[in-house]
């Protein structure tokens, strides 16, 4: 084929999209079918061919190791027979890094990206959709008139902006080259399934401001400016802003922007009530230093704050779980505010009160049962080597990566990834919680622990009863089969997150909330 023949394949048909009233004239539809056999669906994200697009050129898979002999082969190939499941799984590994090949040559091949919002056709031969356009850069939204707020540098690998409604636009179901892998960062839930920088994920949308929202954006670019409801109507109706759903937390109300040329990671306070991400800078230095001293006393608290977190792993949503394209998988309500409720003011400063009491005087009753001695000690500031080698006394069973990792900070940028470390430290204190409060779990445990107790103090004296104890909640706990598995959470936790201690996340300091006064 000549090179000019395969140019003129190459080169998109003519077409001519219908009027308003044709389309809406059109039967809608939930799915259309494309060759080979591939179903699209309301709310999926496309691939959309446009003039400027390249081709893609997929990177070539790995290929295999030629083999030294006849023999050699007939021996692999008796392996490969013999094991089975391990084949499968194989090709499993293999499809995914098939998908993500693809995925990255229609990213370089300069491809656009869309969502199906809605599909309309008269017959099998004359089918429609409705586009909800993907922004891959700034400049892209600069180019559309909306104003981002955000740097002109490189503002997030390959951080995607979805446009407004207003911006929808009609195509030929033959614009679309394949299903785009895109996943919603949603900021309101810090469990969500974490995902590697080379996944195309959106957080905001751009649109016309409210007329509230434009008052907001008005007062924060000039307030010493006052203008009339008038005025900021046509405001609003020339320009359009990027917003994205869940707002800042920090005080310092900038957003949060993982992959920069100068990222600044971000700490979340766990406390019920609160769950705001603030800026390290603004915790150590910018604003106010909000950092305390490392004690016995503050560890304890922090190893087991945040828990109530755990069941929002549950709530992750992704690209294959679609089920509102008009108003683009926004939360509504950040996660646990829809599970508890949304705080008003007055419980919000309640919250903020009881927390700062809470911090303070957690550990009042148990300290007034110990000796003044052991009080001292846990109310002294320890050095961080110090720090380290009390927080790790917890069980022997435990793994001291899993024990650091439970006091680490939740952390989300840079090393600690886009979405954060929340999974990996909140399933760390999860498991240390159980271990140090076994009998909590387990109701059997407290007849077996204290008649071990009564036994061994007769024959042994008290300087066994610990570790007899120990041994014995630890026993009891196992055998009970609604306790727990210490053992194979420490062995999922393992293989999950791995065993290599990371030295970003070690804690070297903690924080007061500025918002609600509890530790971070």
């Amino acid at each position: 084929m000549s090179r000019s023949k395969r140019a003129c394949d190459l080169a998109p048909l003519p077409w001519e999209a219908p009027s308003e009233e044709e389309y809406k004239g059109l039967r809608r539809y939930r799915s259309f079918l494309m060759p080979p056999n591939i179903s699209y669906y309301l709310g999926d994200f496309v691939w959309l061919a446009h003039e400027h697009s390249r081709p893609p050129i997929p990177e070539s898979p790995p290929r295999k190791k030629s083999r030294a002999s006849h023999a050699a082969k007939t021996a692999a190939e008796k392996e490969e027979n013999d094991d089975e499941e391990g084949e499968e799984e194989e090709n499993d590994e293999t499809e995914k890094e098939k998908q993500r090949r693809e995925a990255d040559a229609m990213w370089k091949a300069g491809y656009w990206i869309g969502r199906i919002v809605e599909i309309r056709a008269r017959d099998k031969t004359y089918v429609w959709m409705k586009i909800r356009w993907m922004c891959r850069t700034v400049k892209e939204l600069r180019e559309s008139d909306v104003k981002t707020g955000l740097p002109k540098g490189k503002v997030g690998g390959r951080e995607i902006f979805m446009l407004g409604r207003e911006f929808d636009a009609v195509q030929p179901v033959g614009t679309v080259e394949s299903h785009a892998p895109v996943t919603l960062y949603d900021e309101s839930n810090p469990m969500q399934e974490p995902f590697d920088n080379d996944t195309i994920f959106y957080r905001s949308e751009a649109r016309t401001p409210s007329l509230e929202e434009s008052a907001v954006i008005q007062a924060k670019v000039n307030p010493a400016k006052t203008t009339s409801k008038r005025a900021r109507q046509s405001d609003i109706s020339r320009s359009r802003h990027l917003f994205q759903y869940q707002p800042p937390t920090c005080y310092c109300t900038e957003p949060y922007l993982p992959i920069t040329d100068r990222p600044e990671p971000m700490a979340l306070c766990p406390n019920p009530g609160c769950l705001k991400w603030f800026h390290l800078g603004c915790l150590d230095w910018r604003g106010g230093d909000y950092r305390r001293p490392l004690t016995p006393f503050s560890i304890s608290y922090i190893r087991s704050s945040g828990l109530q977190l755990l069941p929002l792993a549950d709530y992750t949503f992704s690209s294959e779980v679609q089920s509102d394209v008009i108003r683009p998988l926004t939360p509504g309500k950040p996660f646990w505010e829809v599970v508890n409720g949304t705080p008003t003011p007055k419980e919000t400063e309640k919250a903020r009160e009881e927390g700062l009491a809470e911090c303070q005087n957690e550990y009042a009753v148990r300290d007034d049962q110990e000796s003044h001695k052991i009080r001292q000690e846990k109310e002294g500031v320890l050095s961080f080597t110090e720090l380290q080698a009390w927080a790790g006394q917890v069980d022997e069973r435990i793994p001291e990566v899993i024990q650091q990792a439970a006091i680490a900070p939740i952390l989300r940028g840079e090393k600690a990834g886009v979405v954060g470390n929340a999974r990996k430290v909140l399933e760390a204190r999860q498991i240390i919680c159980i271990t140090i409060n076994l009998s909590l779990y387990s109701p059997s445990a407290n007849s077996v622990v204290n008649n071990n107790v009564k036994g061994e103090s007769k024959r042994n004296g008290d300087g066994a009863t610990k570790e007899e104890t120990a041994d014995a909640t630890a026993e009891a706990a196992e055998a009970d089969e609604s306790h727990p598995n210490i053992l194979q959470m420490v062995e999922n936790w393992l293989l999950t997150h791995g065993d290599d201690m990371d030295e970003s996340e070690a804690r070297t300091v903690i924080w007061r909330c500025p918002s609600c006064s509890r530790f971070i």
